[in-house]
């Protein structure tokens, strides 16, 4: 375990136990929300090309040309 800054205290066991009694289940509306934003992330950038080598991109190069130049 590391070594505490000074003048901090370490966090009691009933901090957590109190913290975890107050997780509730998602709502409908939550977890609604929750769908509509994984099916946004999961879909690929447009349908870009990188102009360097056709690899599907975000803007004009994709993220391995840019780092290669």
């Amino acid at each position: 375990m590391s070594k505490l800054p000074e003048g901090r205290k370490p966090i009691p066991q009933e901090w957590f136990v109190d913290r975890a009694t107050k997780i509730t289940p998602m709502t409908n509306e939550e977890r609604q929300r929750a769908k509509e934003k994984a099916e946004a992330n999961s879909t690929p950038y447009s349908e870009n090309k990188c102009v360097s080598c056709g690899n599907v991109a975000a803007t004009d190069f994709c993220e391995f040309c840019l780092r290669e130049e």
